[in-house]
Order: structure tokens, then sequence, then C-alpha cells
């Protein structure tokens, strides 16, 4: 069977605090408004979305027996999502755990990772599970995601926050990204750089167009030796930010499906990641190509950036 995108990585459960006025300092309690358990981002948002979104995909997974193993299935039920395949792993707690902190404006993170991984996997086999694909999210095996490249695949690589990963110890996998998505805060400590015009200039030594995700400000990109910035809708009524990143890949990956050009790519991105953020959590329901394409025609027009300050005034 032939696949559009193909994806491999962990379940993620959330525990989202929402309504948040105030983030806890150390030793202080505060409560929120609403509470609620469900899967959390990650990989597997962008198959969710793209299947209801007509996008043949291949998910796989890592699940084991423990409790947070139990409690992925039966959300993966409450969601209405089949389409998984379970790899297997050594890990005894595979589930990524998140308590989210929420606000309006913000997000804060508390997260249990064992970082189980396809590295556990055969290079042959990985090799089979992503062969034919379009798109596939960045495999751990370098030399199966070489393979891919050269067989015409488009590798979308993403990253969390991780304080310890720098611009030098990506080199060797941004030859072979088509997109690679920090957000403003993440590139701003895989550069060393506070300017994110500075960001993208680094990030240009090595990716034809890159780009850095703003949240509700949109992406900034660099297309050539222009500075632009996409700006996101403002017409959501959001209830909560949580999955907005990896919605905008899903929404992306929808515009190569889709054979649009970058910019309008980028714009579905922006829309998919807005679309999210009504409701809690980071999966929608009711998600199809109608209530996507619907938000183009009356998306805003790009800005070409001139320098820091006018980008600062963009973004104020």
């Amino acid at each position: 069977m032939t696949y559009f995108a193909a994806v491999i990585g962990q379940m993620n459960i959330d525990f989202i605090f929402r309504g948040v006025d105030v983030f806890p300092k150390p030793g202080e309690e505060v409560f929120s408004s609403d509470f609620q358990i469900c899967l959390g981002g990650g990989p597997m948002v962008i198959p969710f979305h793209l299947e209801r979104l007509g996008v043949k995909t291949r998910f796989g997974t890592f699940m084991g027996d423990d409790f947070e193993s139990k409690v992925a299935r039966d959300l993966l039920e409450r969601i209405n999502y089949k389409n998984v395949e379970i790899i297997p792993s050594t890990s005894k707690r595979p589930i990524v755990a998140t308590s989210v902190l929420s606000s309006a404006d913000e997000r804060s993170f508390i997260c249990y990772n064992s970082n189980t991984n396809e590295s556990e996997i055969d290079g042959d086999q990985l090799y089979e599970f992503y062969k034919g694909s379009k798109v596939a999210y960045f495999p751990k095996n370098m030399a199966v995601a070489k393979r891919l490249v050269d067989d015409g695949c488009k590798l979308i690589l993403d990253v969390s926050w991780d304080p310890t990963i720098s611009l030098d110890s990506l080199v060797e996998k941004l030859k072979l990204v088509s997109l690679f998505t920090p957000n403003d805060k993440e590139v701003k400590s895989i550069c060393g750089e506070d300017s994110l015009l500075k960001c993208l200039d680094m990030l240009g030594e090595h990716l034809e167009t890159p780009i850095i995700k703003l949240g509700r400000n949109g992406v900034l990109m660099k297309q050539g030796n222009k500075y632009i910035r996409v700006p996101g809708l403002k017409k959501f009524n959001t209830v909560d930010p949580t999955g907005a990143g990896d919605n905008f890949l899903a929404g992306f990956i929808f515009g190569i499906f889709l054979e649009s050009d970058l910019l309008e790519s980028v714009k579905l991105g922006n829309i998919m990641g807005g679309l999210v953020t009504e409701v809690i959590g980071c999966y929608r329901a009711d998600t199809n190509p109608d209530l996507v394409m619907g938000h183009l025609d009356s998306y805003p027009e790009f800005d070409v950036v001139l320098d820091e300050k006018h980008l600062n005034d963009l973004l104020a």
C-alpha cells in the first residue's frame, strides 16, 4: 500500500490544567478553571489530522503493558483513530506523560519521557516502513534517512525544547531535510542568538528556506535575501494553545499533498495550528478539507521584514 506521509513516534498523554491565570513559583499552589486528560501532541497529531484531510498516512508507535499504555489505547478509541502499528520495544514505559499548565497566551510543561524510539529497529525494517512515502518524519537512523532522500522522499525535522541541542549537532541532518520547524524559543537556543533574523541567516547556511514558528504571530521565513513574516489569523477563538505547533506540521504537509507553493503551505500550517486552539487538547474531530481551505480566501498578505526594528513592531 502506498502512503503519502509516514511517521514513527511516541504516544503522548497530556494532563491539561486550563485557565491558569498565573503560573506557580516554587512552593506555590495555583488553581485552574478546567482539567482534562487527553492524547498529547507529538508525531501522532500529523497522521490523525491528515487522514481527516484525505491524506493516506502510516503511523508507527510503541506500547507496553504499563498503565500509561492502557490509557493511551483507551484515548485512541475515544478519538476513533485506528491506523496504529505497534512497534516492539524493550522499554517498560514507552508513553510520554506531560502535565500542561495552559493560559490564554502561554503554556508550561512538566514531562516524563523514556525517549523510546525506533533506534532498536533494524535499518532494513525501518526503511521498509517508510519506503514509498512522499513525506516522512525524520528517522533516527541516518543511513535510512539518506536512502529515503535518494528515493525522493521529503524529510521533515521537528525538535522539542532541549537546551543541549546546538546548530552544530544538527548540521548533518539539515543536509537532508526539506523542512525544519523550530519555534522562536527553540531556535534562539539552538543558534545561541537572540536575533531571529540572525537565526534565519544561520539556518540559511544549511537550508534553502529556513522558517521559524512564532505561535499566534505566524511564521518568520527567509526566501533568497528576503525576510518574510506570514501572519497568523486572529479570528480563532482560542481556548487552549496546546498542540498548535504539531498541527502546523499537519497543515504544511497537507499543502505539499495539494502541491501548493511554499507560502500557501505555510498559511495552511498556520490555519491548522489556529483551528486546534479552539478545542481543548491537540485533536480536532471535525477537521475536514472545507474547514481548512475556507480560511485561505480571507488570509492576510505576508509582510516583507526590513530589519530587526520592523520585526519587533510587527510582533508587538
